[in-house]
């Protein structure tokens, strides 16, 4: 299930339960800074599609990972080639997903 957040207000923080298959977290074109994290470890990736699966083999086979109890900042390139959307998914169960939108 694709997410897409829409504000004119930053910083802007938001909390969602994800699963162990990719969901698709979609930001507004003026976000340069989004920040990701929960108390469980994540897999996350700029490819793929919603519901992919994660691992060699799999659907996303090209991503990195937070872990867990951790939060991690990625600058968002600007440009009509930039990425607008991410793709997270918790490593081994249901849980929550922190993500914080900044537009520095």
């Amino acid at each position: 299930m694709s997410i897409t957040i829409n504000t004119n207000t930053y910083p802007i923080t938001r909390r969602f339960e994800i699963q162990t298959t990719a969901t698709e977290i979609i930001f507004p074109r003026d976000v340069k800074k989004i920040t990701i994290g929960s108390s469980g470890a994540l897999n996350y990736s700029f490819e793929g599609n919603d519901g992919d699966s994660f691992g060699d083999g799999q659907d996303i086979e090209h991503f990195s990972f937070v872990p867990a109890n951790n939060m991690i900042e990625i600058r968002i390139e600007t440009g009509r080639q930039a990425n607008r959307s991410i793709f997270i998914a918790q490593q081994s169960s249901t849980g929550f997903v922190s993500i914080v939108l900044e537009k520095f």
